[in-house]
């Protein structure tokens, strides 16, 4: 009985701990899936907020490379901008000048070159009379000097010239006559402002055989209008001969030719004289200019400001470039320093 009571209660005991067991059981399946599922939900948000990261990160990217880009192109807007308005400025100050220069070449055609005893310049921004000497900043400047102006009744230089060099006459007009500024080298290679009137027909080609000679630093003893030679009851004939006598280059002075009764190409502005000292007017082997002597015979390539028919003399093939015939070319008289260039009509 008793024996039969002790089975009995390990029955018991073993039920009751089969029972716990599977409850413990149960519990721990209700804790696992439990748990699982609360991992599993926990995976997708950590899944879902690694996807909404990247889409985040690469939004932000976006954006940063939009910023970058943005202030490249405000960069480029700014260089763009500092360009157009370099520009602007530069073609606001080449405008500038450009009407500076064409307002003084309008004044200087409406006034007349202005001369030595004026005081004045008919030139852009200097200061500078005729006879002076052209500093060497200017030398680069040196184009602005070779002027040419037209002559009018009234202006200083047809006051300068009027009953002297010039007269009312039937062989030239007044308008046919146009007043030249040329830079030239003096004897000591000092860079000078001379002056010459000269027929408008062969302007240009005087403006440019002047220009071809001062490039060569060709040398001319100086450059005035024979006016300046003038003394009271002279004619251009004295006058002329005062300008020789100082080895002056000029060219118009309304006279008749040395020793005939026509009118020289001088009066017709179509002559010019180089150095006249250097250069003598020679007839039956005289000279009537002493200073000259020395070079009536004494003429060789080479020899300072002599002129003779040769390539090699600068003066001499310019001026046979420009088609001009030469006074030293004559048989007798011989006129080493006249260059001459006749008219259409001659």
């Amino acid at each position: 009985m008793l024996e039969k009571r002790k089975r009995r209660v390990k029955f018991i005991i073993l039920t009751v701990l089969c029972v716990v067991l599977a409850g413990v059981s149960v519990v721990e399946g209700i804790l696992y899936l439990q748990t699982r599922r609360n991992y599993d939900y926990l995976q997708s948000q950590k899944t879902e907020i690694k996807q909404k990261y990247k889409v985040a990160n690469s939004q932000l990217k976006e954006k940063d490379d939009k910023i970058t880009q943005l202030e490249q192109d405000v960069e480029d807007l700014k260089q763009q901008v500092q360009t157009l308005q370099q520009t602007q400025t530069e073609a606001v100050q080449q405008n500038e000048e450009a009407q500076a220069v064409e307002s003084q070449t309008e004044t200087t055609q409406e006034e007349g070159m202005l001369s030595p005893s004026s005081g004045n310049s008919a030139f852009l921004d200097v200061q500078l009379r005729v006879g002076e000497a052209i500093s060497d900043d200017e030398i680069i400047n040196i184009d602005k000097y070779f002027t040419s102006s037209v002559i009018e009744r009234g202006d200083e230089i047809f006051n300068r010239i009027n009953g002297k060099s010039y007269r009312d006459n039937d062989d030239i007009a007044l308008e046919d006559l146009r007043y030249l500024t040329i830079p030239y080298y003096n004897f000591e290679q000092q860079v000078m402002l001379g002056e010459m009137i000269v027929n408008k027909d062969i302007e240009e080609d005087v403006r440019s055989i002047f220009k071809e000679l001062f490039n060569n630093k060709y040398e001319i003893k100086s450059m005035r209008l024979i006016d300046d030679y003038w003394q009271v009851g002279c004619d251009g004939n004295i006058a002329d001969n005062n300008s020789i006598e100082d080895n002056n280059t000029s060219c118009f002075c309304y006279r008749k030719a040395t020793g005939g009764e026509s009118i020289s190409n001088h009066g017709y502005g179509r002559a010019i004289d180089i150095n006249p000292q250097q250069n003598p007017y020679v007839e039956n082997g005289q000279n009537t200019h002493r200073n000259a002597d020395e070079y009536v015979n004494n003429r060789y390539v080479g020899e300072p400001h002599v002129i003779v028919a040769s390539d090699e003399d600068i003066c001499y093939s310019t001026f046979m470039k420009y088609g001009f015939k030469w006074g030293g070319n004559w048989t007798n008289p011989v006129d080493y320093q006249h260059f001459e260039k006749q008219g259409p009509a001659a």
